[in-house]
């Protein structure tokens, strides 16, 4: 999860142009939203190192994908999915379920230590 997260992050600072056709167009400020996301992404990777923040981590990262979620779906809908193919967006939407999960287990598992 801090790998893929580390990664998304530092993806959305180092070429956040390849995300403006995933910001929806009723969303404002969508170089905020790039710039932003990589910020918190880079940020709730490094928490899950600490043993003292790993469990806020993984509420924010469960919360983050909820929040992605719905934007996943839109693109799915969408006559030319920004991820670039149907079936890729297809594919999408199962993954971000399996990755919420993920954190939800993490997050769980984090409160008993």
């Amino acid at each position: 999860m801090t790998g893929l997260l580390g990664m998304a992050g530092f993806a959305h600072l180092s070429t956040p142009e390849f995300f403006l056709p995933f910001i929806p167009p009723w969303l404002p400020f969508e170089w905020f939203v790039i710039y932003a996301s990589g910020v918190l992404e880079l940020a709730l990777a490094l928490m899950l190192f600490i043993p003292r923040t790993e469990k806020w981590a993984a509420a924010g990262i469960f919360a983050m994908l909820l929040i992605y979620l719905p934007l996943h779906i839109w693109d799915l809908f969408r006559e030319q999915p920004a991820i670039g193919s149907f079936g890729m967006a297809i594919v999408r939407v199962p993954i971000q379920f399996i990755l919420l999960g993920l954190s939800w287990k993490l997050f769980k598992s984090s409160q008993n230590q």
